[in-house]
């Protein structure tokens, strides 16, 4: 019922923002039993996952990954996605805009659904977020490509375009690409023209960083300084750029009386000085107050050759290797939750049942979506080393976790849920 309530006020919110809804009918059918996300599955027909399982998310979520499917029947289903796959980047990204659209129209919170911080994620992690990549580049990708760049930075980079262009000019493009694309295959290239022709300006210098390069945003707040002058103050901010991408930023200047001002940076200048008149002092300046541009800047090179090292390590038989990385990671003080579920999983392997426990232990203080995994795993350990009381603690600690969590270990064949862990109260752990 919910997901049928939310479709229908999805639909109705897109048929007046838009003005159309592109087909007769909408299905929604069961998906996997976890409740984490969906799929366009066909013409008028989408997947939603969990829907037995509703009370485990916040019936916000359920109506934005409804309304997110919805956004796919008009792009994916009634304007195609180029190449042998449909769900471009492009299509995602346009997807997510569809979506967003829907959550400012009925205040669901920003956070639920946002794509964009996978992608900052994946840049302060290292990875190359190159866009435009054949298929046969992103076969040989070994992390997660999907979330990260597809959906991550597609949807950071059309938030980007809409700040260049102005939202106005934005929705035109949309609605333009939805009449004359209808049944037709739209690729980002044609989209770029779309946009030139709609706003009136070149826009080679955005998409051939934004796509084609694995550039990023990095700009930080210089000085700043504020002057009587009259009956108020001339206030001027310094903000650098300190990447190799090109882009103008949005700074909002706040000041001591609760008013705010914002302006933004010549795309072109390496520094640039902001000026602002007010009648109060300035209180702060923030860069990218709406997170329009998304601000990521990539780790140093040692610490982006450790986070490939544990990346592109095999989850078994790595031994040495697994030490090594653990070692480094603790002297570059690396806190990253991916590198240390890794590190974990790896170091176990090994038999170094010591530092795998360390890692463990960086879990449950820090990384709360694997604390159930990290509990279930520090009592196999415990249960190897003969410890039986202490294991039995961890894994009833873990059968008091909220929600249903549910883990597959694959290179154990092992699915890590209440279930297996009611087992484990009942029979020590055994090593295969």
């Amino acid at each position: 019922e919910l997901l049928a309530r939310s479709a229908v006020d999805a639909i109705g919110v897109y048929r007046q923002r838009f003005g159309i809804y592109p087909h007769r009918s909408l299905s929604i059918v069961p998906g996997m039993d976890s409740p984490a996300g969906g799929y366009p599955a066909a013409t008028a027909l989408v997947v939603v996952h969990g829907q037995e399982r509703l009370a485990e998310r916040p019936e916000a979520f359920w109506r934005w990954i409804t309304a997110h499917e919805i956004g796919h029947q008009y792009w994916s289903e009634h304007v195609l996605g180029q190449g042998p796959e449909n769900l471009s980047w492009l299509m995602i990204g346009l997807g997510v805009y569809v979506d967003r659209e829907y959550r400012r129209a009925r205040a669901i919170p920003a956070d639920t659904g946002a794509q964009w911080p996978k992608y900052v994620r994946g840049v302060e992690e290292g990875l190359d977020t190159t866009i435009d990549v054949t298929g046969e580049q992103s076969a040989g990708i070994q992390w997660d490509f999907n979330n990260v760049v597809t959906h991550g930075k597609s949807t950071a980079l059309l938030n980007a375009l809409e700040g260049v262009i102005g939202a106005k000019t934005f929705e035109a493009v949309h609605n333009r690409c939805l009449r004359e694309y209808a049944g037709r295959r739209l690729g980002w290239r044609e989209f770029q023209r779309l946009c030139e022709l709609e706003g009136g300006q070149d826009l080679d210098w955005f998409f051939e960083q934004w796509a084609r390069t694995s550039k990023s945003a990095m700009f930080r707040m210089g000085g700043q300084e504020c002057r009587a002058a009259g009956s108020g103050f001339d206030c001027t901010v310094k903000v650098e750029r300190t990447g190799t991408m090109v882009m103008p930023v949005t700074v909002a200047a706040r000041f001591a009386d609760g008013s705010e001002q914002r302006a933004r940076t010549d795309r072109l200048a390496g520094v640039d000085t902001l000026h602002f008149h007010a009648r109060a002092e300035l209180k702060e300046a923030v860069l990218e107050p709406d997170s329009a541009v998304a601000l990521a800047e990539p780790p140093a090179e040692e610490e982006r050759l450790l986070r490939s090292k544990v990346r592109d390590m095999p989850y078994t038989g790595a031994g040495a290797l697994a030490l090594e990385a653990y070692r480094q990671t603790q002297k570059l003080k690396i806190e990253d939750a991916g590198v240390w579920r890794k590190l974990a999983l790896t170091l176990y392997d090994g038999r170094y049942y010591e530092e795998a426990q360390d890692a463990l232990a960086w879990i449950q203080r820090n990384d709360k979506d694997a604390r159930f995994l990290a509990l279930v795993w520090e009592g196999h350990i415990l249960d190897l080393l003969g410890k039986r009381s202490e294991a039995v603690g961890r894994y009833q600690e873990a059968g008091e976790v909220r929600g249903s969590p549910r883990w597959q270990v694959s290179q154990y064949e092992l699915i890590i849920d209440k279930a297996y862990v009611k087992e484990r109260l009942k029979t020590p752990f055994v090593r295969r």
